[in-house]
């Protein structure tokens, strides 16, 4: 994708590697066309998995006869280097996450030993995900020497566990790059990209002249190097198995649909709520027992698990007797209302129905992505933010649907009432949605926490701007 801001243009890569090439004693052509045939191969694979027509991409050498590669689907200059080239310019930085408000979206930067490891625009809601991430990394490679710089954000606004190593910036990229020094760094057609990589073969043949020169003195090196590792070599493991094939075409039309199929999530959590509500209005469970946790899954639809547990003080109690007729009684009810219960000490666990596990929904018909679509994760992620934290990831992907995964983490609810229960399902209704799971954990006073993970699916098409599925029988 690519966004405009003011006269700039980014195009956000979706792929960045580094390309391991092989030069060795080849001729400088040799040398370049394996460089070239490197391009063309990632080229290839990139754009099987991109729905655009075109495929743009960027090379830069990385030294030791690699390459750093960044592909995308649009033209435009490259947010990260942009960032990386400024910064280094002006504050020798290497290890560092930078973040800038433009317009309605933050960029955000990851750079790590002065190579740019991920760049994007996200949403304020997405803003503090991504720079999570991106901090975990650091202080993975750079604990304790990384810098998080920023413009036009206020700090308050930026989680971080370390607020002294934040440093507000009073420039903006956009206005370097405005008087950059040199050509800013942008993707190019991937073909005329392959005609470059000839540039950058020339640039590594004093690699490949050492290398020449020191192979015959090396050789002695490596032969007995490889005497001393025959005879104290670990055995090798035992060879991976091969991907399975993809699937047929007809058989990931009938995936699509069975999952399309699915009881409506607009359905489905107002349901639980019904079956958690109808548990505690008994006059035997809601009295005696604590909850602890609620929990159902996709694979086990057709029940809601409440874990409860009984206070050691109201055991021998006026109201419970002792603890065999007590356990007999609570047999006997949870029978009479087709419940399963399970005990475990002064523990038991309750499996109830829910009704609309069962109902046949009407099929949701397959949708393409667009952003002005009502469950596009940009759209629901800033509505859903009003109640917890959203992160989103991709999912599954084939030739015939596409997935995100949503998780939405909730803290302090009133699940109790019908207020959230009845929001989420109006919210949820009729669209393209798969619910995975829902949980929830008993918090302070009668509040509870809760974790709600759900699929977003949408049929491959032809190209971004298709609003046509790709096949048509998914």
């Amino acid at each position: 994708m690519s966004l405009v801001i003011g006269r700039e243009s980014f195009a956000l890569p979706v792929v960045r590697e580094t390309a391991q090439l092989s030069i060795g004693i080849e001729s400088l052509r040799s040398s370049s066309a394996t460089i070239a045939a490197t391009a063309r191969r990632r080229a290839r694979l990139m754009q099987s998995v991109f729905e655009d027509d075109d495929l743009f991409a960027w090379f830069e050498p990385a030294g030791n006869g690699s390459l750093y590669c960044a592909f995308a689907t649009e033209p435009g200059y490259l947010l990260g280097e942009n960032v990386r080239n400024w910064l280094r310019e002006e504050v020798h930085a290497r290890d560092f996450v930078y973040c800038e408000r433009m317009g309605n979206e933050r960029a955000v930067v990851l750079v790590i030993d002065g190579h740019v490891i991920k760049d994007a625009l996200v949403s304020g809601y997405e803003l503090n995900v991504e720079l999570r991430h991106a901090l975990t990394r650091l202080d993975a490679v750079a604990p304790g020497v990384y810098t998080v710089f920023f413009h036009g954000i206020e700090v308050q606004d930026l989680e971080l566990p370390d607020r002294s190593r934040a440093v507000p910036l009073e420039d903006s990229v956009l206005d370097w790059m405005e008087d950059a020094p040199e050509p800013l760094p942008e993707l190019s057609p991937t073909n005329r990209a392959i005609r470059a990589i000839d540039v950058v073969a020339k640039r590594l043949r004093q690699l490949r002249i050492v290398r020449t020169v020191s192979l015959s003195v090396g050789s002695l090196v490596v032969a007995a190097a490889g005497v001393y590792w025959w005879q104290n070599r670990v055995p090798p493991p035992p060879p991976e198995d091969a991907p399975p094939p993809p699937l047929p075409i007809e058989q990931l039309n009938a995936e699509y649909s069975d999952l399309l199929g699915t009881p409506d999530p607009g359905e489905l959590i107002p349901a639980m709520h019904r079956a958690y509500r109808l548990f505690l209005s008994d006059t035997l469970f809601g009295e005696l027992l604590s909850v602890r946790k609620l929990q159902w899954t996709r694979t086990d639809g057709d029940r809601l698990t409440i874990e409860t547990s009984l206070p050691p003080e109201v055991l021998g109690g006026p109201r419970s007797g002792p603890r065999d007729a007590l356990l007999d009684q609570m047999r006997r009810r949870a029978g009479v209302q087709g419940w399963r219960i399970v005990f475990s000490g002064l523990d038991a666990t309750f499996s109830l129905p829910v009704d609309a596990s069962n109902r046949v929904d009407e099929l949701r018909l397959p949708q393409p992505l667009a952003e002005g679509n009502p469950w596009h994760r940009k759209r629901l992620g800033g509505e859903l933010e009003a109640l917890g934290t959203v992160t989103v990831s991709p999912g599954p992907l084939n030739q015939v649907y596409r997935g995100f995964s949503t998780l939405l983490e909730l803290q302090g609810v009133e699940w109790s009432t019908g207020g959230t229960a009845a929001w989420l399902g109006d919210r949820l209704a009729g669209g393209p949605l798969v619910l995975e799971s829902v949980e929830f954990e008993s918090g302070r006073g009668a509040a509870m926490d809760g974790r709600i993970q759900f699929t977003t699916l949408w049929c491959v098409t032809e190209n971004a701007s298709a609003r046509r599925c790709l096949h048509e029988s998914a």
